[in-house]
């Protein structure tokens, strides 16, 4: 028996797999060493480095095991190892703010599989200075290379799965027990440490990349690799990123196909810190010009880009790569991204739109418990000051920026300034006040001023009924138009009378109308010329002194109030104060 044959049949021993798929696809990808890209000897068919274009094999080395392992004269960091061992002595590794494991530096098996893939060591290179084959090169490290297909992962290992620390479920409730994993084929290094070998065998390629499970779409959907150790709350619900939703029969069924590398890349990721397909946080949820991308249109998922085009809009790419899953909250640093509010594990389309009768997914929702989309999100109490994990109702989660002190860095520039000003949204809505829209409680009184289908039914309110929070065509993200000139440019004010009969309070010919009737007629139709606006008297949000909304816009009013006595000092009366 030849040398040659001999290695071979030995290398054939070396990788008998329990979980081995059909002897087809096994023959394909090979299931022993010899007939992987581990193989860089003649007799292989050569390591393609797809991101870098290149082909690594040797041109005149027979032996395939010599490239790791050698029979003689082997040095103590492996297994009768042969390669040398890169000089690198401080990598830099994974880490993220919500990371609850310790990666350290690069130990044991890591450590030996980085001798190739840290792109510092030539393929050829054997310890302590000879080299099997000079043409043999390092791996090549191409920055522009497309990230999922590059092999050399640098010496900076922030970008790739965390390596080198010790598994823990008890620390981590999100990842699966020891018994899980080991069960399923993945191997912890001295039964503690998770080591680049827990996902990949270096001998056997039958699932492509070396994985120990098939993490290939095409064949075995929904990425169970990952899935596997990772536990996402929620994930295993109605997620639709793990189910795909419902309501797009094109683009579902891929996004239930791809699972997790759908937004997340498990080495050489351009968003580092949570190891994202895009460094730009909302370019994972969306590219607004790329085919094939979710949240952009061009699938049956629903225009998103579209809406933040708008004219008024959360400024998504103002503050890119401020926000963090474990930010104190309220916030403290202004920012936006699309993760504040929707948490992508937990995130489904159940009860869209928010409080609609007839939602796309039952049940429906209602004011002010939260929907699918919010489901997991994080929020802060109805005082605007203690975190709720998770969100419960709407408003808790646009009280993260709306509400206590911080909130004043949200303050919108061209708006009403009221007599009583103030920029948490926690203290306009408060139940304390004289008055206010129902969003933190109930309404008070017997909602005659509303139409007829909501005077028994519409006792609290989503901030999302008056504000579309991703992009609007009006001022403050109105979903419709309300003027707040004065003069004023519409008698109509389509957002306000949504909700209220306009018939009630502005037409006194018709019973039954409001107590005010002639002073809102007066003052929103009659004066030619110089018509109010609703917000010219009302604060739609809430005023702590007095009723009726009644909180004067200082642009046309007095700027001190005149709660008590109920009167106002306004730029269109020839004579002040006057009585209402």
């Amino acid at each position: 028996m030849s040398g040659r044959s001999l290695v071979i049949m030995l290398a054939s021993l070396v990788t008998t797999m329990p979980w081995q798929v059909n002897e087809a696809l096994a023959s394909a990808r090979g299931v022993n060493v010899a007939d992987t890209p581990h193989n860089l000897s003649v007799s292989g068919k050569g390591a393609e480095d797809k991101g870098n274009g290149s082909l690594y094999q040797s041109a005149k080395e027979e032996r395939i095991c010599i490239f790791c392992h050698a029979p003689h004269h082997a040095n103590s960091e492996g297994p009768l190892w042969s390669r040398g061992i890169s000089s690198v002595t401080a990598y830099i590794p994974y880490a993220s703010p919500t990371l609850k494991a310790k990666p350290g530096q690069p130990r044991e098996a890591s450590r030996l599989c980085l001798s190739c893939h840290d792109g510092t060591v030539a393929l050829g290179a054997l310890n302590p200075s000879f080299n099997l084959d000079e043409g043999l090169p390092n791996m090549g490290n191409k920055p522009e290379a497309e990230p999922a297909t590059k092999t050399s992962l640098g010496w900076d290992l922030s970008d790739d799965h965390p390596i080198s620390f010790l598994y823990s479920a008890e620390q981590n409730g999100e990842i699966a027990d020891l018994p899980t994993i080991a069960a399923a084929g993945i191997k912890l290094s001295q039964g503690a440490y998770l080591e680049c070998t827990s996902c990949h065998n270096p001998h056997n390629n039958q699932n492509d990349n070396f994985t120990v499970i098939n993490n290939l779409p095409q064949e075995n959907p929904g990425t169970p690799l990952c899935t596997t150790c990772h536990r996402k709350t929620g994930w295993l619900d109605d997620s639709s990123h793990r189910t795909g939703g419902t309501r797009d029969s094109a683009n579902g069924p891929r996004i239930a196909q791809w699972g997790c590398i759908n937004c997340h890349l498990p080495h050489n990721a351009p968003g580092a810190a949570h190891l994202l397909k895009s460094a730009v946080p909302a370019a994972n949820c969306y590219q607004p010009e790329e085919v094939g991308s979710c949240h952009n249109g061009k699938n049956n998922d629903g225009n998103i880009a579209a809406l933040f085009r708008k004219p008024y809009t959360h400024a998504l790419f103002s503050e890119s790569g401020v926000h963090v899953q474990t930010e104190t909250l309220p916030a403290r640093i202004r920012h936006v991204e699309c993760a504040d509010c929707h948490d992508p594990h937990q995130a489904s389309y159940q009860g869209v739109p928010l409080g609609s009768a007839d939602p796309a997914v039952p049940p429906a929702s209602m004011a002010p418990a939260i929907n699918g989309p919010l489901r997991g999100a994080r929020g802060v109490d109805e005082w605007g000051k203690t975190e709720v994990t998770p969100a419960t109702a709407e408003y808790q989660v646009c009280y993260k920026c709306h509400a206590y002190t911080n909130a004043v860095f949200a303050k919108y520039g061209d708006r009403p300034v009221r007599q009583w000003d103030n920029p948490d949204q926690s203290a306009r809505f408060s139940t304390a006040n004289q008055s206010y829209h129902p969003v933190t409680g109930n309404r008070r009184g017997t909602g005659r001023s509303l139409l007829v289908q909501y005077q028994f039914t519409m006792t609290r309110i989503y901030c999302a009924d008056c504000h579309s929070p991703m992009g609007a065509d009006e001022k403050h993200m109105l979903r419709e138009r309300n003027s707040d000139t004065f003069p004023a440019m519409d008698q109509t004010y389509p957002l306000c009378f949504r909700c209220h009969d306009a018939e009630y309070l502005l037409n006194p010919m018709r019973p039954p109308n409001a107590p005010s009737v002639a002073l809102h007629k007066a003052h929103v139709l009659d004066h030619l010329g110089k018509e109010a606006p609703c917000s010219a008297c009302h604060d739609p949000h809430g005023v702590a002194a007095n009723e009726y909304l009644i909180n004067f816009d200082t642009r046309y009013a007095g700027l001190t109030p005149s709660f008590a006595s109920r009167s106002c000092s306004v730029s269109c009366h020839g004579s002040n104060p006057r009585s209402y």
